[in-house]
């Protein structure tokens, strides 16, 4: 019988239960050991998602809201640069870091990565003023693990300790995350041909706004939750 017509003749009976969101997770392959079927994935969703790197020539970053619409954000091609995501139940910040020049020295960092995040800049949209204290907000550095060197296992870290010391400073109570990733060299023709058929330098955060869940991987990597 018809709902409103049982609701006419005086019938209490509550409605069905709604169906359960289908969580991203159950695209998933059932194990991330199966890594022809995170690649397929991998590659379909950064695809279709709002891509962080704007400009191939300078540092991007990027803001949206978190309301009543998805939201998916990615980072392709990292082969050695850094990446930044910040999110609580409002909103989500993600930026992209070219290495070079942006940490060839001190002054290039000052200029081209602190200073977009208190104010912002071509390409960059302030981190500033976008969340307020103690919202349970999470920030992930994602970062390669090693430099231009076999020896050099933590190449920017100076750099990347201001970046973490700047968004505490402008995120009061965040939660600091890093994860390391190993960088390919782009410059290789076999490297840029992983990049593209591989889940390898890529990061993902997706929000799905009927359940208000929120993931971030980084390549076969499940950062959150």
């Amino acid at each position: 019988m018809p709902r409103l017509l049982r609701r006419l003749m005086g019938d209490r009976t509550p409605p069905p239960p709604a169906t359960p969101f289908a969580s991203p997770l159950a695209s998933l392959p059932p194990s991330p050991r199966d890594v022809e079927q995170w690649d397929k994935w991998q590659i379909a969703q950064t695809g279709k998602a709002v891509n962080i790197i704007t400009d191939d020539t300078r540092c991007t970053a990027t803001y949206m809201k978190l309301t009543n619409e998805d939201v998916n954000l990615a980072l392709q091609q990292r082969c050695g640069c850094t990446g930044l995501v910040i999110f609580d139940n409002t909103g989500v910040y993600a930026a992209h870091y070219f290495k070079n020049p942006a940490f060839l020295n001190e002054d290039n960092f000052r200029k081209q990565v602190i200073r977009g995040l208190y104010s912002g800049m071509k390409g960059q949209r302030p981190l500033k003023g976008r969340f307020q204290a103690n919202t349970g907000a999470h920030a992930w550095l994602i970062i390669p693990a090693s430099g231009d060197e076999p020896w050099d296992l933590d190449p920017y870290r100076p750099q990347w300790d201001w970046i973490a010391s700047t968004v505490k400073d402008l995120v009061r109570g965040v939660t600091f995350h890093e994860s390391k990733y190993n960088p390919l060299d782009q410059g290789i023709a076999v490297d840029c041909e992983i990049l593209d058929s591989s889940a390898r330098g890529r990061m993902l955060f997706k929000y799905d706004s009927r359940s208000g869940r929120k993931y971030l991987w980084s390549e076969y990597k499940q950062l959150f939750p």
